[in-house]
């Protein structure tokens, strides 16, 4: 008998670990890739410059996302440079959205959000609607190669 019990408490805690909330691009930024029209990307965040980049790139970004505590400010934006904290390859996507379909033609509005990709973990970051996402799983070693192409 507690074996039994034992086996059901490991069982509940093992699939109670693997309950995080995930949520798509559309639901956690308001847009889907279909509403992207321009992606540039700058290989570091303390680089100036900037190139365009492929559709291929895209499709990575429509990955599955979770919330998180991540201070993309202090760890990415901060100034003056440190090597203490993570470079990135920085995505700046802007789309149109598409906000108003009971007028014709149906109203847009442009919108920017940068994208982070983290040198050192894979993982992307990015400021959505109400919180800070980090991608589920890491980039893939492809779209790094992709990028760095571009460079």
């Amino acid at each position: 008998m507690k074996k039994i019990i034992l086996l059901v408490i490991s069982l509940l805690l093992i699939t109670g670990c693997n309950n995080v909330e995930t949520y798509s691009l559309k639901e956690v930024s308001g847009f889907d890739t279909s509403n992207i029209k321009s992606i540039t990307v700058s290989s570091s965040v303390y680089q100036s410059f900037a190139w365009a980049v492929s559709d291929d790139v895209l499709s990575y970004l429509d990955t599955r996302y979770i919330k998180t505590d991540f201070d993309i400010h202090s760890e990415f934006e901060s100034w003056l440079p440190s090597t203490a904290k993570d470079d990135a390859y920085v995505l700046h996507i802007e789309t149109d959205i598409i906000y108003s379909l009971d007028v014709y033609p149906p109203r847009t509005s442009n919108h920017y959000a940068t994208f982070y990709i983290s040198h050192s973990s894979r993982y992307m970051y990015f400021l959505g609607l109400n919180s800070c996402y980090q991608s589920l799983h890491k980039m893939s070693q492809r779209l790094i190669l992709l990028l760095s192409a571009w460079n």
